[in-house]
């Protein structure tokens, strides 16, 4: 019984989502906040930013360099 009780033990630690501690509560937070922040920003300047706006490109196969080098080509043209 107790090999069974350890495995189900083991079974749940993997599985399980973690235990949310104060910092990861304070991090949310913050960032909840800089997202506020960033969409009034975006609202004051006349811009507004929305995830269905863009069209979404496929980015499998290329290299984290070439990907910053596009995303730093794509904000340079906004």
């Amino acid at each position: 019984m107790k090999m069974i009780v350890k495995r189900l033990r083991r079974l749940e630690d993997g599985f399980c989502p973690p235990v949310e501690t104060e910092s990861d509560r304070q991090l949310l937070v913050r960032i909840e906040a800089a997202r506020r922040r960033l969409t009034e920003s975006d609202v004051q300047d006349g811009r507004v930013r929305n995830a269905g706006d863009r069209e979404r490109v496929d980015i499998s196969g290329l290299s984290v360099e070439q990907i910053l080098h596009r995303a730093r080509v794509r904000l340079a043209t906004e």
